[in-house]
């Protein structure tokens, strides 16, 4: 049986304390597995204000799997992943962070789920472990972006998922102007799959509630305003004409 080839997709904003261990973890993981391949490790750099860029280009120096993609401008993590995406030449792609948050030996598990299932996506996501303010808005922030798009707010958004190359052109058009990537947008066939998580990030905070609850609410306000508009109008045809 030939195996199967994947990328990794990793935005990088400031991670030149962390982003050498997550990669170092994903090699020792991911090298050498049954049916899959790990083909290369994409490395986006936010236009970081660090040395990140640099840590990477010594990290591809030293390994073969390493590609580093550098934005000429901020562009986020939604911005940052489908630049990783667009190069992405493998069967699945991979997005995960760079603060190590997301076990790369959680990944197997996902491209397993992904493949038998004959899945355009797979999202991994884990028990509430975090601080009490964080899973609150986390809670918050799934169901409000769910009822906007009248989906499941039992659904997870995170950002450890893994990829058909199938969707990939759709991705790329679908939301590469977007805050969020909720892929449910372009397709229903997907599963998710609870995987272990790590609720202590390399040097980095995890984003507070104020942040968190500004990008929730400014996608929604982007996303869904023509959606407002149409309802209202339907209201109004409804009832008064």
């Amino acid at each position: 049986m030939n195996k199967l080839f994947f990328s990794i997709v990793i935005p990088c904003y400031n991670s030149e304390k962390s982003i050498s261990t997550v990669i170092d973890q994903i090699i020792k993981e991911n090298r050498s597995l049954e049916d899959f391949e790990l083909k290369e490790i994409i490395c986006v750099n936010d236009y970081s204000q660090d040395n990140t860029q640099d840590v990477i280009l010594n990290l591809k120096k030293k390994n073969k799997f390493v590609t580093l993609v550098s934005n000429k401008k901020n562009l986020g993590q939604v911005g940052s992943t489908i630049e990783g995406i667009k190069v992405a030449s493998s069967d699945y792609i991979v997005t995960l962070d760079d603060d190590g948050q997301h076990p790369p030996s959680e990944i197997v598990k996902l491209l397993k789920k992904c493949s038998r299932g004959n899945h355009d996506f797979v999202s991994g996501y884990w028990k509430n472990d975090e601080t009490r303010i964080r899973n609150i808005s986390s809670i918050i922030a799934n169901f409000l972006i769910s009822v906007s798009i009248f989906k499941s707010p039992k659904f997870r958004l995170t950002a450890f998922r893994v990829i058909n190359k199938s969707i990939k052109s759709q991705i790329i058009n679908k939301f590469h102007k977007s805050l969020i990537m909720d892929l449910r947008k372009i397709t229903k066939n997907f599963s998710t799959l609870q995987v272990n998580h790590n609720s202590n990030p390399l040097n980095r905070k995890f984003s507070n509630f104020l942040f968190r609850f500004k990008i929730t609410f400014l996608y929604l306000i982007k996303e869904t305003f023509f959606l407002i508009i149409f309802f209202a109008i339907n209201v109004f045809l409804l009832f008064f004409i």
